[in-house]
């Protein structure tokens, strides 16, 4: 990759980033596109367009640009939770766990993939971990706005276990 193809990409991510403050998608799509074009291993530019085509409710597409930025850049938490939380969307619970737990593994105090760890923990009726998770979540973030109401879920729901 020659010096100008790499300058080139980085005056399109910039566009790009601009057009996505504006809320301009569209715009934005495209300037990603031609940065992935000039910069395959753009794992940034990839996991942006993820966020669009999440957005946009297309989320085959969004998993597979979280993905390729994972494969290029497989120590970026970010994607892993996204990909995590459109698995719980879609309710495939333990590919969101899987996910999930590697978004976690990389960045301990990453509060919103604990929180989505934990969620997905109590859909599969894992309060064990679930609780445990929501308790990592509640040391780092203890005013974490819905920790304490997923806590509370959890807790009854332990409850009725030892009530059952």
């Amino acid at each position: 990759m020659g010096f100008f193809a790499n300058r080139k990409a980085g005056i399109y991510y910039n566009r790009a980033v601009a057009h996505l403050l504006q809320e301009d998608a569209d715009a934005a799509m495209e300037e990603l596109k031609r940065v992935i074009s000039l910069r395959p291993d753009h794992a940034q530019a990839h996991y942006n367009l993820g966020l669009i085509y999440q957005h946009l409710g297309k989320n085959e597409e969004a998993i597979k640009c979280y993905e390729q930025a994972t494969r290029i850049m497989p120590d970026y938490a970010l994607p892993y939770n996204n990909i995590g939380a459109m698995k719980i969307e879609s309710e495939l619970y333990e590919e969101a766990i899987e996910a999930l737990k590697r978004a976690v593994s990389l960045k301990s105090d990453f509060s919103e993939a604990l929180y989505n760890l934990a969620s997905a923990y109590e859909y599969v009726a894992d309060s064990t971990h679930a609780a445990e998770v929501c308790r990592q979540l509640l040391r780092i973030e203890p005013e974490h706005p819905y920790a304490h109401k997923l806590m509370s879920i959890i807790e009854d729901s332990q409850t009725e276990v030892v009530r059952g």
